[in-house]
């Protein structure tokens, strides 16, 4: 930063919705404070970066952190100001990532309601403990609110998200409170579900049915069999209250199923009686004995075929008939999978055999890295986009020097100017001390972009590219199925469909592939390719027409 012109600031703000409804945190009241501060030290604003509504549990849900990041990573100002450390990341782990990261890019931090000076050891030691802090309040904000929801559970009130068939309305009875309530026009769609399935239908046939006549779910979407089993398996439609059915939900997702989850009688009214849910259940049940799963690792094409209507994954599918011996043919095939979950109203099959795709597939990888010209454009390409990632590097490196020459040279015309008698020895001070705290940061970012230009030292192996590739069939076949999936999905993008036959091979050569046949290769598995050092983290796509 140049001393002579005012600090670059970018103001920072975020309010969740607890915070904003329990604590009165506004946006627009740190803004000010933040504004406030600017203005009484000359800096000078050129960014706004607001996450509104959004919780500080973690940083990959908000756009306007990953915004700041990419603009501080560019130079566009050279401090963060806060109200609080806390408005940043409420996650531990997630701001000191953030913290090093705009310190790596000479980035510093001001918040308005803590002081600390993060040049020195303790200064940073406090900013530790500050984000500790933060997560330890927020843990038991979210403590608080469970015990909270649970309560309200036990009571028999609904704390879940919104539910067709129901609408939340202001109490007539109990002041500031919201009560449950039939919705008729969507608590026409639920009884008809559970009729059609008490009557025999499966979830995916009660899926085409309303979607052809025109039913949404509560988000305005298509019905799909999943939705369709929810609604089925949820005690809200029989008049109980359903609480804590997974933990973790946002970690874990459904790996995180809780057995025991809070079930009681609620407040609000059935839409279905008591019977009726329980019968449907019961069908459940017997369905659930008879089922077999379909799916296996063998599968070696779902998600990477997509339907030729609709560009959705294609999944497995199985059909069966009866032999006149009497034995029964199991027939493979992958299908779309919004015709699959949704219906024909919403997509066709789109059918393609399975075991002639995978064999098809298999031998065309297989034949396509075998040819010695296609595998010289593949090293050709790789090395394009190592030399690329050099190249970038090393303009980066460029102009940290350059910077460094330039502190010099500014360090320089400050002592002319002392000795011109022209500054005071305070104010020298101060000057060079900061110019001496950029060029150490400076120097420090110059060593890790050498350290991260090894890769000019270390040539492609290409003898070991060619045998590896050369043997790739050998490879697949001793493979076992799991293993072969993965190396698919690390080798095709994407594989589409047309005419019920595969039509092209969208094959890809990117950093997840180089890191996984790099650790085969040096667990001496035989692995495809070996490159010495890492590639930008960006895909290098071939298509190969069939």
């Amino acid at each position: 930063m140049d001393p002579s012109k005012p600090k670059r600031v970018a103001l920072y703000a975020r309010v969740s919705t607890e915070e904003q409804a329990e604590k009165g945190y506004s946006i627009e009241g740190q803004k000010e404070k933040i504004h406030q501060y600017c203005e009484l030290h000359g800096y000078t604003v050129v960014g706004e970066y607001v996450d509104a509504g959004i919780s500080g549990k973690n940083i990959t849900k908000r756009p306007e952190v990953q915004r700041l990041l990419k603009d501080a990573e560019s130079g566009k100002f050279d401090e963060v100001v806060v109200w609080k450390i806390n408005r940043i990341s409420r996650n531990t782990k997630d701001f000191l990532e953030i913290f090093e990261r705009l310190e790596k890019y000479n980035v510093s931090i001001t918040s308005l309601t803590e002081n600390f000076d993060t040049s020195n050891p303790m200064g940073k030691f406090a900013v530790q403990m500050l984000a500790a802090v933060g997560e330890l309040e927020r843990n038991t904000i979210v403590e608080n609110v469970s015990l909270g929801l649970n309560q309200r559970a036990r009571l028999g009130l609904h704390s879940g998200s919104k539910a067709l068939g129901y609408r939340v309305v202001p109490s007539a009875t109990r002041p500031k409170k919201n009560d449950l309530v039939i919705y008729e026009p969507e608590a026409i769609i639920i009884r008809k579900i559970y009729e059609w399935f008490c009557n025999g239908k499966g979830f995916k046939a009660i899926a085409n049915k309303l979607n052809k006549e025109g039913y949404r779910t509560i988000h305005g979407k298509e019905f799909s069999l999943y939705s369709i089993r929810e609604i089925i398996d949820n005690p809200l439609y029989k008049g109980y209250v359903r609480y804590g059915k997974y933990r973790k939900w946002s970690e874990k997702r459904r790996k995180g199923k809780n057995p025991n989850p809070i079930i009681v009688k609620g407040v609000h009214e059935a839409i279905v009686s008591e019977a009726v849910w329980n019968r449907a259940q019961n069908i459940r049940s017997e369905r659930c004995s008879t089922t077999q799963k379909v799916h296996n690792d063998e599968n070696y094409l779902s998600s990477l075929l997509r339907c030729p209507v609709c560009n959705a994954p294609m999944v497995i599918g199985r059909s069966t008939s009866n032999l006149k011996n009497g034995n029964k043919r199991v027939y493979r095939y992958y299908c779309c999978s919004n015709f699959k979950n949704k219906g024909a109203s919403v997509c066709k099959s789109n059918s393609v055999g399975a075991d002639e795709a995978e064999k098809y597939v298999l031998d065309k990888v297989a034949e396509f890295l075998s040819s010695p010209e296609l595998i010289q454009e593949i090293l050709c390409g790789i090395k394009k986009k190592a030399d690329k990632s050099i190249e970038s590097r090393k303009r980066e490196y460029d102009s940290v020097d350059a910077k460094i020459v330039e502190i010099e040279e500014r360090k320089q015309r400050l002592l002319d100017l002392y000795i011109d008698g022209r500054y005071d020895k305070a104010t020298l001070d101060k000057r060079i001390s900061e110019l001496n705290d950029s060029a150490t940061k400076l120097i420090e970012q110059k060593k890790i972009l050498a350290g991260n230009n090894s890769l000019t030292n270390n040539e492609l192996n290409i003898e070991f590219i060619k045998e590896s590739l050369a043997n790739f069939k050998a490879v697949m076949d001793s493979a076992p199925p799991e293993q072969t999936k993965l190396l698919l999905r690390l080798l095709i993008d994407r594989i589409t469909v047309k005419n019920n036959k595969v039509d092209k091979l969208y094959m890809k050569f990117g950093i997840e592939l180089q890191e996984y046949l790099t650790s085969k290769s040096s667990q001496n598995d035989g692995g495809i390719f070996l490159c010495n050092g890492t590639l930008e983290d960006e895909q290098w796509l071939l298509v190969i027409e069939i």
